[in-house]
């Protein structure tokens, strides 16, 4: 598994799709408190569909979002994302803003206790991070499974289980170690499973994932965490990464600072982001 991530980054770049889906379920939080997302609705389902171009090295990307029947382009640079919201995605922000940022790193700093939809937001939005959690890869939950074909390419399916404790080591700053080991108590485990198909060619060419979080592990969460955090509602994501076409252009440039408003800070606050605002 090492070596078909570290051949897979060695094409530097690639053509990706993205299909997730993001469930609630209320029904632990009795006393009436709702996720953001959940809108204090019991029981909420939303499919995500994302296709665009990923540069592993450079560490960005471009992807053009559709959620909840309304498009947005979405860019990563580094760890910064920016997000396009035109129309009515777009109520809320100040005159003359058509782009919103998020600077990931300060994210992380100021809410570790973040609940798990926060954590796979930033892994969905970062293709080269979830390339990068085959490095966690157990060898003792490598399994072959079988065999598919992936636009056009023979692939074999192999079953993982990602190791938290190992993924957390190879983290590079406190912050993002720390935002792994909560995830962790968050999901009640120590590792989650992943489905990868690697091709004859020794490249990546889909990873699938789904996690759980454990609504009981967030009514115990330790004092101090986050609101978001606390919060006894179950979360459920199921992602499909679907990377083809390795070694296409990829060009991603930050918009205009006078036409993008950051958000960071208020979303850290835990302020109300723009209506529409997929931060929200």
């Amino acid at each position: 598994m090492l070596a078909a991530y570290t051949h897979t980054v060695g094409q530097k770049t690639a053509k990706m799709s993205l299909t997730e889906t993001v469930s609630t379920n209320a029904g632990a939080a009795a006393s009436g408190s709702a996720t953001p997302t959940a809108s204090g609705a019991g029981n909420l389902s939303t499919t995500i569909t994302a296709a665009g171009t990923v540069d592993f090295t450079g560490k960005a990307a471009d992807l053009t979002m559709q959620v909840e029947g309304q498009s947005l382009e979405m860019r990563e640079i580094g760890t910064t994302i920016y997000m396009h919201l035109t129309g009515s995605l777009g109520q809320g922000l100040p005159d003359g803003k058509t782009w919103v940022s998020l600077d990931l790193d300060k994210l992380s700093e100021a809410k570790l206790g973040t609940s798990l939809s926060s954590l796979t937001q930033t892994s969905r939005e970062n293709p080269a991070q979830m390339l990068g959690y085959l490095q966690a890869v157990s060898q003792s939950g490598l399994h072959k499974a079988g065999t598919a074909t992936i636009r056009g390419e023979s692939t074999t399916e192999y079953d993982a289980t990602v190791d938290l404790k190992k993924l957390a080591a190879l983290q590079t700053t406190p912050a993002a170690q720390q935002a792994i080991t909560k995830l962790a108590a968050q999901m009640g485990t120590s590792g989650y499973p992943m489905k990868v198909w690697i091709g004859t060619d020794g490249l990546v060419h889909q990873m699938q994932f789904s996690i759980s979080e454990d609504a009981a592990a967030l009514a115990s969460a330790p004092a101090g965490a986050s609101p978001a955090a606390a919060e006894p509602t179950s979360i459920a994501v199921a992602a499909t990464i679907q990377l083809y076409d390795y070694g296409t252009a990829v060009t991603v440039t930050a918009p205009p600072a006078a036409q993008t408003a950051d958000l960071t800070s208020q979303v850290a606050s835990g302020a109300p982001a723009p209506a529409s605002s997929p931060a929200a």
